[in-house]
């Protein structure tokens, strides 16, 4: 069970903005690090046409802090 491992949990998270060739969607991006092991990841086609990069970073962003939140005990 993911909740019981000790160590320090580092969080990262990115987005491509306009990325998709075929309807310029963006990709959002995250990975968790715990004691040297990657625990947890994902890379997916964000679900709305963005409007810039900032809000891009911003979705994927809040799509990472929401598996912190399953993640941290």
């Amino acid at each position: 069970h993911r909740r019981d491992l000790p160590g320090q949990l580092i969080g990262f998270s990115d987005a491509s903005y306009a990325g998709v060739v075929e309807n310029r969607g963006s990709v959002g991006a995250y990975a968790f690090i715990l004691n040297g092991a990657c625990v947890s990841w994902k890379s997916q086609v964000l679900p709305l046409i963005c409007l810039s990069s900032m809000e891009a970073e911003y979705i994927a962003a809040c799509k990472a802090a929401q598996e912190t939140i399953f993640l941290n005990p």
